[in-house]
C-alpha cells in the first residue's frame, strides 16, 4: 500500500490552515499509529516551525536538504553536482511524536516561479520526488502557501485529494471558486483526478452569531462540497503550542483544541475510506 497524498489549500492567509494541517497529521500519527509525512511548501516555513525549533532548523540546513533543495532551489556547492534525494530531506519523529516526519521549507522557495520558469514538467517535480517514499507512509500532507504559485501547483499535482480549511467570515467563500477552477484546469492539463475531501472550519467560535450565519452561507454556496462535522475552535492554547514547536495534542492534550483535532483525525479517516471505496467501485462500472 502506498501513501495517500493530501494538499491543504486556501487562497487566504491567517485562517489557521497550517496549524490545522500540522495537528491533523500529528493526531493521525499519535492516536491512530499512521506513518505521516508533512511537506512544507510555503517559503514562510510556518509548518516547519510548528514541528521543529529554529535552532534545529539552522543545524539541519547547514548540512542537510530542505524542500528548496529538492525543487532545485539551492546554491550549496556540495549539492550542485548530484540529484537531491528526498530521503535526505526528511526529519524523523518531529514534534515529539513517533511516525511523524517532516520535509522542512526554506525562504529560497520564494523564487521558485522565476528559477523554474522554463523547466520541463515543472508542476510535477514534487510528485516525482515523493514517488520514492510513497511506500514508507500512510499519509503525506502538503501544506500549500496561500496562493497559486508553482509550489502550490506542485503540491496539488502530487496529491490524490485536497482539503480546504476555512475561517467562516463574510469574505471566506471568495477564494473557493478560484481553487475549484484551478484544480479543474490542473486535472485537465495533467490528465489526473484530484478530488476534494471537503471543507474544514477553523477558528470557529459558536458564541458569535455571524460565524454560524457565514458557515451556513458557505454550505449553500458549495452544495457539492463535504463539510466536516468537526470544527476547530478559536483557542489560545493552539497558538501557544505553535511557539513550542509541538502540536497541541502534546502541549495541552486536554484542551478543547486538542480534543477537536482528535475528533477530526477520526472523521478524516472515515471520510477518506469512503472516498477510496467510491473510487474503487467506479473502476468496475
Amino acid at each position: 500500500m502506498t501513501a495517500q497524498v493530501i494538499s491543504s489549500i486556501n487562497m487566504k492567509g491567517g485562517i489557521g490552515k497550517t496549524t490545522l494541517t500540522v495537528n491533523l497529521a500529528a493526531s493521525l500519527a499519535r492516536f491512530h499509529g499512521k506513518r505521516v509525512l508533512v511537506v512544507d511548501l510555503d517559503p514562510q516555513t510556518n509548518a516547519t516551525f510548528c514541528l521543529i525549533s529554529r535552532e534545529t532548523w539552522d543545524k539541519w540546513i547547514a548540512s542537510k536538504l530542505t524542500l528548496a533543495d529538492l525543487m532545485n532551489q539551492t546554491d550549496h556547492s556540495n549539492l550542485s553536482r548530484v540529484e537531491p534525494k528526498v530521503q535526505d530531506a526528511i526529519i524523523k519523529n518531529v514534534g515529539g511524536i513517533n511516525k511523524l516526519d517532516l520535509i522542512p521549507s526554506h525562504l529560497k522557495l520564494t523564487f521558485i516561479d522565476i528559477s523554474l520558469s522554463t523547466a520541463i514538467s515543472r508542476e510535477t517535480i514534487l510528485k516525482r520526488k515523493l514517488s520514492k517514499v510513497l511506500s514508507e507512509y500512510d499519509f503525506i500532507f502538503c501544506d500549500c502557501p496561500p496562493n497559486l504559485s508553482l509550489s502550490t501547483q506542485n503540491g496539488l499535482a502530487a496529491s490524490d485529494y485536497y482539503i480546504i480549511p476555512v475561517f467562516p467570515e463574510p469574505l471566506a467563500a471568495l477564494g473557493l471558486g478560484l481553487i475549484s477552477n484551478r484544480i479543474k484546469q490542473l486535472n485537465e492539463s495533467l490528465e489526473k483526478e484530484l478530488l476534494s475531501l471537503g471543507i474544514i472550519y477553523t477558528k470557529y467560535d459558536k458564541r458569535i452569531k455571524e460565524t454560524e450565519i457565514t458557515s451556513l452561507e458557505i454550505i449553500d454556496a458549495n452544495p457539492q462540497e463535504y463539510i466536516f462535522n468537526t470544527r476547530i475552535p478559536e483557542n489560545t492554547k493552539i497558538k501557544s503550542a505553535v511557539r513550542s514547536s509541538q502540536p497541541i495534542i502534546i502541549t495541552n492534550p486536554k484542551s478543547s483544541g486538542s480534543q477537536a483535532y482528535k475528533e477530526l483525525a477520526k472523521e478524516f479517516l472515515e471520510r477518506i475510506d469512503k472516498m477510496n471505496d467510491s473510487k474503487a467501485s467506479d473502476l468496475f462500472i
